[in-house]
């Protein structure tokens, strides 16, 4: 149950100390009516006390039960209403407040992953997961996996082939690769490995995603690959 529900609940623990108790009144007791007719009367006297109570209009008086309301009873209700209402509009505030700073932090980061802005907002991840998954219901953001990493991006990244794009542009090797390659047209894996410092064991991993991810495109020249930017 939600805790900022339970002060709702407070006239439920308030009313069994709070003094109502129901009084009821105006009950005739039959049995000692007849009592006392019957007790130290004569037959006729009997007879004619019967026919007086037959002949009389004798309305019988239906028990009534009148219940008190302490007025610091209502006081406390209303308090408790006061104080929930309060607190449900605080927790919609931070609430709000809380998902646009994480859309802002994915706005000025687009590719960031999940555990990037748990880090550099100090939210908790469960707070963080939920957050995204608002975003991504209303159509503010979009995400796409990036080899198993999920990446978000803002709704205005368009389409998928940008977001990628974006998610490369975030990390530093695949992304030197890729100015390597925009910068030399055709440019072969051992060049790569030149210019970038990095073994070719390294270069054809990257730029083996690259393509994958349909980024970079590969031509086959006699023996020799070829790559340049779609």
């Amino acid at each position: 149950m939600n805790l900022r529900f339970i002060p709702l609940l407070l006239p439920f623990f308030i009313y069994p100390v709070s003094g109502m108790k129901p009084e009821i009144s105006g009950i005739i007791p039959t049995a000692n009516i007849t009592g006392q007719i019957c007790s130290g009367t004569s037959t006729s006297e009997i007879s004619n006390t019967f026919i007086y109570l037959t002949q009389s209009q004798f309305v019988p008086q239906v028990p009534q039960a009148s219940v008190s309301f302490p007025f610091p009873l209502l006081f406390l209700s209303a308090a408790a209403v006061l104080l929930t209402v309060c607190i449900i509009q605080r927790g919609f505030t931070v609430t709000s407040s809380r998902r646009d700073t994480i859309y802002n932090f994915i706005a000025e980061n687009s590719g960031c992953q999940e555990s990037q802005i748990v880090s550099a907002l100090g939210f908790s991840r469960g707070s963080v997961t939920h957050h995204l998954h608002k975003l991504e219901q209303t159509n503010r953001i979009i995400s796409t996996q990036y080899h198993g990493t999920p990446r978000y991006y803002p709704k205005s990244s368009a389409s998928l082939s940008q977001a990628k794009l974006a998610a490369v542009l975030s990390r530093t090797r695949p992304a030197e690769i890729y100015r390597l390659i925009a910068e030399n047209p055709n440019i072969t894996q051992r060049e790569l490995a030149k210019l970038s410092g990095l073994s070719e064991q390294t270069i054809r991993w990257h730029v083996k995603r690259l393509e994958t991810d349909g980024i970079i495109q590969c031509t086959v020249d006699g023996k020799v690959k070829r790559y340049r930017i779609l």
